[in-house]
């Protein structure tokens, strides 16, 4: 039977040459900002029983616009739900979520789109505080790893409910599929794993998890 569309190696040619503005964007801003929280911190690290994250102390990332309900709830800092999105406990927590970012962010955005790449993330990332901030408001919180965990589950949905249109654009790619949706899988396990790490909250990846199954059904 003859398909109206493009086989799969047309459309990867086609998916490649898009920019993927967004996933870029973050990472420029992401290192920005991690770059400047160890300046404002008088380009100084704290020692590893302090920030086991090789990064500033805990009062320069509440100046940086950490996640910290106290401060919402009763400075009205209700921006904070947003900064933390980009915000790092260090570079080894920056390391870790930038690489997330090349391997998931850059794909997911060259096949579904800049808009909702950023819509993903950003509504994640926001959703994924705000449970923090209920379920633990005294924890001071940062990270894209909200963002990201709505990526994982954007992506698990996806492939799951398009298994049988995927498979009809080249039989050669079950095996590909099959692969990406055990990689999600198990990053899934290994983000809820880290969140037991010091400065990493599980309510944040929980959060972000549901919202990106929630807008990948939708």
């Amino acid at each position: 039977r003859k398909l109206l569309f493009l086989s799969y190696e047309d459309f990867d040619e086609l998916r490649v040459k898009k920019v993927p503005w967004f996933s870029l964007f973050l990472l420029v801003l992401c290192s920005a900002w991690v770059i400047l929280s160890i300046g404002v911190n008088g380009w100084a690290f704290e020692s590893f029983s302090v920030n086991p994250m090789f990064g500033p102390s805990a009062e320069t990332l509440l100046k940086m616009g950490a996640l910290y309900a106290p401060k919402i709830i009763e400075d009205d800092e209700w921006w904070r739900v947003l900064s933390a999105t980009v915000l790092h406990a260090g570079i080894f927590h920056w390391l870790m979520n930038a690489l997330m970012v090349v391997f998931l962010g850059i794909p997911l955005e060259r096949v579904h789109g800049t808009a909702v790449t950023a819509l993903t993330f950003v509504g994640g990332g926001v959703a994924a505080n705000l449970v923090s901030a209920d379920f633990s408001p005294l924890t001071v919180g940062m990270g894209t790893s909200g963002g990201v965990c709505a990526w994982m589950g954007f992506c698990l949905v996806d492939g799951i409910t398009h298994w049988n249109l995927l498979k009809l654009l080249n039989d050669r790619t079950e095996l590909s599929i099959r692969f990406i949706l055990v990689y999600a899988l198990f990053e899934i396990v290994f983000m809820i794993a880290l969140g037991y790490l010091p400065w990493i909250d599980n309510f944040v990846h929980l959060g972000g998890l549901f919202y990106g199954i929630c807008l990948g059904l939708i």
